[in-house]
């Protein structure tokens, strides 16, 4: 998997999120910010698309979004 560019991992630490360090191989790689756990992939064949699901008390969400829009995500103040 490639890893994260460094705008986007500066913008999620910038906004609160922090990179998950426990040992829950579910959550391996995942960013976490108050109860929202949220996993980004970026897409294999188009360039700047990203598969990101959210885990929250209440329910999960998985979608496949451009880069502009996973930087409007992390920069709101709502998952």
């Amino acid at each position: 998997m490639k890893p994260l560019n460094k705008s986007i991992k500066d913008s999620l630490e910038f906004h609160g999120w922090k990179e998950y360090e426990g040992d829950n191989p579910m959550y391996i790689g995942a960013w976490i910010r108050n109860d929202v756990v949220m996993t980004i992939h970026p897409g294999r064949t188009i360039k700047n698309m990203f598969h990101v699901a959210f885990l929250t008390p209440e329910a999960n969400n998985t979608r496949f979004i451009t880069q502009a829009v996973l930087l409007d995500i992390i920069e709101s103040n709502q998952a």
